[in-house]
């Protein structure tokens, strides 16, 4: 105490707008502001520090390897739960669709060919677990999906990764509220579309935020079809 304030003042409940104990936060004056307009200027040289970061530092490597192991695993597999009553089917019909219907995402999803994977490098696991990786030191994962007609394949959906560090304003473009670090929103704050960098590098491995060009990826088709995946925690 400071022998002029009341005991109860010091052992009352945070005063969030006060100096504090011994005036710690008397020069603390931080802008009110929304999250995009904290975050969004910085976004980029925040990325860009978490990516160096797990790249060259042993123990957040390993965070962000703990962390796919412990929420994805080794295989993710579906747990498909239908709701047989609504559709007016009966219960065994229902768990034998239910039972075809994983075996079959398995076969597709798993396949050493790795036709779920638009650019066939990864597995369903693995593509969730990429996912996951980036939404832990990035803060958000994503993902177009694609429509490949390729020789063998159960079915012709497929997942194309996509770098949030891809997705941005085009041509260097301020943010307002109909534009908001690339992705475009309607007057409900809802996501209609992102804008993604195609050519997302220049010509010294940097990356290229005002320059180049940007294809718009609607959220979803006319009929209802999710076309672009955006994974964060609102």
């Amino acid at each position: 105490s400071d022998g002029i304030t009341p005991l109860n003042e010091y052992c009352s409940a945070y005063a969030g707008g006060g100096n504090g104990f011994g005036d710690q936060m008397k020069n603390w004056f931080p802008a009110s502001k929304s999250a995009d307009a904290a975050l969004l200027p910085a976004l980029e040289t925040a990325n860009a520090r978490a990516d160096d970061l797990v790249r060259n530092n042993a123990i957040a490597h390993g965070g962000v390897q703990m962390h796919m192991d412990n929420v994805v695993g080794s295989l993710f597999r579906p747990s498909y739960r239908l709701n047989y009553k609504l559709l007016g089917m009966e219960e065994k019909s229902a768990r034998d669709f239910m039972k075809e219907a994983e075996c079959a995402f398995i076969e597709y999803a798993e396949s050493p060919f790795c036709y779920i994977d638009a650019e066939r490098k990864r597995t369903f696991t693995m593509l969730v677990r990429a996912i996951a990786a980036a939404h832990c030191h990035h803060g958000e994962g994503m993902a177009a999906s694609e429509w490949i007609n390729r020789p063998g394949a159960l079915f012709k959906t497929a997942i194309k990764l996509v770098s949030p560090k891809r997705v941005s304003n085009p041509n260097g473009k301020m943010s307002n509220n109909r534009l908001r670090g690339g992705v475009a929103v309607d007057r409900h704050n809802c996501a209609l579309g992102y804008w993604v960098k195609e050519d997302a590098y220049n010509e010294y491995g940097a990356l290229d935020s005002y320059g180049g060009k940007w294809k718009y990826v609607s959220r979803e088709s006319k009929w209802g079809r999710t076309k672009f995946i955006h994974v964060f925690e609102p």
